[in-house]
């Protein structure tokens, strides 16, 4: 897997979401704050509030909140 040149600004749609799931995979559940370690350290600087919102928002389909500040994928989440 090539890693993404660090920069900051915008990431092309679903770049932070695979970045999040490829972790998740990984580490099969994670505080936000080691999430958004490792999303930048792979893709680079961007807004955490990007990734934070990201949980919060897409929870329903792929990420599930087990704890305050804890996510994990859920069943199936992130396949394809």
């Amino acid at each position: 897997m090539a890693v993404m040149k660090k920069r900051r600004g915008r990431h092309p749609p679903g770049t932070v979401r695979d970045a999040i799931v490829a972790f998740l995979r990984k580490h099969r559940e994670a505080r936000v704050a080691d999430i958004v370690r490792a999303v930048e350290k792979q893709l680079g600087e961007g807004p955490q509030s990007s990734i934070r919102s990201y949980l919060n928002l897409d929870k329903s389909s792929l990420f599930e909140k087990i704890r305050h500040g804890t996510y994990r994928l859920k069943r199936g989440g992130g396949d394809g």
